[in-house]
């Protein structure tokens, strides 16, 4: 069976090796993301820091929330 959750997130420019990345910080009460994952990130085909903040504030304001949906596991890890 498919399990869904939804979150609130922020996207945010990281500079890291070898380029630029965005990052979705969640804005859950715990900090958590949804269904435990650790993190999220999307590579930039961009190496230019404004237009990869302008992708960022793009995102920020066009989705409304991000779901995630995993496989139930039973209990099985």
């Amino acid at each position: 069976m498919l399990q869904t959750e939804h979150g609130d997130l922020v996207f945010k420019v990281k500079e890291g090796l070898p380029d630029l990345f965005i990052v979705a910080e969640p804005q859950s009460e715990n900090g958590a993301m949804p269904s435990g994952i650790n993190g999220m990130g999307f590579t930039l085909f961009t190496k230019d820091v404004r237009e990869a903040e302008r992708i960022a504030d793009f995102l920020n304001r066009s989705v409304h929330q991000v779901f995630v949906v995993t496989k139930e596991t039973n209990g099985v890890v």
